[in-house]
C-alpha cells in the first residue's frame, strides 16, 4: 500500500516536472514570436548619420552618387533636390543649371563669349567663366567689379554658381547645415504652414514607426508642416532635416508669414493711367503713313497705336524702318500714343539665331531705341513670333536687355505672346510679364475673306 502511494507521488512530481518544462518551452516561443513580431513590426531604432541620410535622400531624388569631401547636399526650401553643392576655396557653391530650373531663370548662359549674364531692371552684369570680376553695364555705361572670388565656376565637374553672389542678386538664402553636409536654400517667401512641436520625438525617414530615424525635435520648435493627414506629418526643421513626426506629436498647426527684407530692385512698370485700347496699323511701305487720320477717321475709344514699322532685316540684329516723325506729331494731336512695332516675318533671317546672340541682341536693342528716339515714339511693340524652344531663353532675355534700354528712355515696352498650349509652354510667360510693362496675348477672333465679318 505504502509502495504504490509512493510510485502515485512520483508519477505525480514527473507529470509535474513535464508541465512546468511544457509551460517554460511555450512562454520560451511566446517570448520568442514577441521579439520577432516586435522586430519586424515595432518601432525602428536604425539611426542614419547625417551624410548616410543625406545620401540616401539623394539617391531617391534621381543622384546615385556618395558625397564627396567638397560636396554638399542642397536642402531646396521643401525637398532635398539631386543637384549637389561643391565647396571651393572655402566659399559655396551651387550648381548652375539647379539655380536656373528651380530657382530663377534669370541668370544666362552666353556660351558665345563664356560668361553668364545677370539683367535686372536698370543694368547687366557681365560675369565671365572662372573670373573674380565682372563688368556692370548699363545705358550710362560700364564698370568693372572685382568680387574677390570666382562667380561662376567651370571645369569638368560641371557649371557651378556662388551662393554669396545669388544672394545678392536674388532674394534667396544659403545657410550650410551644422553637421557639414548639406545647405539649406529658401528661395519661397509668403504663406507656409507651420506647427508647435508639442513634445520630443523622433523625426523619421517615413511616415510609420519602421522608418529609421534622422534626428529629434525639441518641445516647443517651430517646424514647417509639409504634408498633413492621417496620424503621420511629414515637416521640415530650421535645421534642414525633412522626414516624419507623428502627427499628435504637433500643435498649433496654423499658416505663418514668412518674409525676407531684400534690397535689389524690382523691375518698375511704365502704365498708362487708364486702361489701353490698342489698335495695330498695317504700315506696307513709307506711303501708308499719310493716311493715319483717313484709316482711323472712324475709330473711336483707342488710346494707342502701333504701326508696323520694323522688322528683323538679317541675322545681326538689324532692322528694316518704316518709321515716321510725322506720323507720330499727328498722332500725338488725336490724343495717340505711338508704340513701334517690330517684326520677325522674314523667312531668311533666324529669330533664334538672332536672339541667341549676345551681339545680335545688343545691335537690335541699339537699332530699336536709335529708331524711337529719331521720331520720338512712346513705346516699343515687341512681335516676334513661333519663337522656338530652343529660342525661348535667348527671347526672354532680349525683352530683358530691352527693357533697360525703355526703361532708361521712358519708352513703354509690349510683347505679344501666343495663347497658351501644350506646344508652347516653354515660352516665360511670368519672367515676360515681370519684365516687360505689358503683355499682350494673342487670343484673336478673326475673319476672313468669305466669312461674315468679325472681331480682329
Amino acid at each position: 500500500m505504502e509502495e504504490a502511494k509512493r510510485n502515485d507521488m512520483r508519477m505525480e512530481k514527473r507529470k509535474k516536472r513535464r508541465r512546468q518544462i511544457r509551460i517554460r518551452i511555450f512562454l520560451f516561443f511566446l517570448v520568442l514570436a514577441g521579439i520577432v513580431v516586435f522586430l519586424l513590426f515595432g518601432p525602428s531604432f536604425k539611426r542614419l548619420a547625417p551624410k548616410e541620410y543625406y545620401e540616401q535622400m539623394m539617391r531617391a531624388a534621381g543622384q546615385p552618387v556618395s558625397l564627396a569631401e567638397d560636396e554638399r547636399a542642397v536642402v531646396l526650401q521643401d525637398h532635398i533636390c539631386a543637384s549637389k553643392a561643391r565647396i571651393y576655396e572655402e566659399h559655396l557653391y551651387l550648381d548652375y543649371e539647379m539655380v536656373r530650373s528651380e530657382i530663377s531663370s534669370r541668370f544666362f548662359l552666353d556660351e558665345e563669349n563664356q560668361a553668364m549674364l545677370f539683367t535686372n531692371a536698370y543694368e547687366t552684369l557681365i560675369v565671365p567663366f572662372n573670373s573674380a570680376q565682372y563688368e556692370r553695364e548699363a545705358p550710362s555705361g560700364s564698370e568693372t567689379v572685382s568680387y574677390g572670388m570666382p562667380v561662376l565656376l567651370s571645369d569638368e565637374r560641371g557649371m557651378y554658381l556662388s551662393a554669396d553672389f545669388l544672394q545678392e542678386q536674388f532674394n534667396a538664402v544659403c545657410t550650410p547645415g551644422e553637421e557639414g553636409w548639406h545647405v539649406m536654400v529658401e528661395y519661397k517667401w509668403g504663406e507656409r504652414l507651420s506647427a508647435t512641436a508639442g513634445r520630443a520625438v523622433n523625426i523619421r525617414t517615413r511616415g510609420s514607426w519602421r522608418g529609421a530615424i534622422i534626428g529629434k525635435t525639441t518641445e516647443g520648435e517651430t517646424l514647417t508642416v509639409l504634408e498633413e493627414g492621417g496620424r503621420w506629418s511629414r515637416i521640415a526643421t530650421a535645421q534642414g532635416l525633412i522626414g516624419y513626426v507623428p502627427a499628435s506629436a504637433l500643435s498649433d498647426v496654423k499658416q505663418t508669414q514668412v518674409t525676407r527684407t531684400f534690397e535689389a530692385g524690382e523691375y518698375p512698370s511704365l502704365t498708362m493711367e487708364e486702361p489701353v485700347n490698342m489698335v495695330w496699323h498695317r504700315i506696307d511701305n513709307m506711303d501708308v503713313n499719310d493716311y493715319l487720320k483717313q484709316d482711323t477717321q472712324e475709330m473711336t475709344g483707342v488710346n494707342v497705336i502701333s504701326p508696323t514699322w520694323f522688322s528683323l532685316a538679317d541675322n545681326e540684329g538689324n532692322i528694316t524702318s518704316l518709321a515716321s516723325k510725322t506720323y507720330v506729331r499727328k498722332a500725338h494731336k488725336m490724343g495717340l500714343q505711338v508704340w513701334g512695332l517690330v517684326s520677325n516675318f522674314q523667312p531668311e533671317v533666324s529669330t533664334t539665331g538672332v536672339v541667341s546672340s549676345t551681339k545680335a541682341r545688343k545691335a537690335l536693342v541699339q537699332n530699336l531705341i536709335g529708331e524711337a528716339e529719331k521720331c520720338s515714339m512712346d513705346g516699343i511693340n515687341v512681335d516676334l513670333e513661333a519663337i522656338t524652344a530652343d529660342g525661348a531663353a535667348g527671347y526672354v532675355q532680349l525683352i530683358r536687355e530691352l527693357s533697360v534700354a525703355c526703361r532708361d528712355k521712358g519708352l513703354v515696352l509690349s510683347v505679344d505672346v501666343p495663347v497658351p498650349f501644350e506646344y508652347n509652354l516653354y515660352y516665360d510667360r511670368a519672367e515676360l510679364g515681370t519684365v516687360a510693362d505689358y503683355v499682350i496675348m494673342m487670343g484673336y477672333d478673326e475673319h476672313y475673306v468669305g466669312s461674315e465679318a468679325g472681331s480682329v
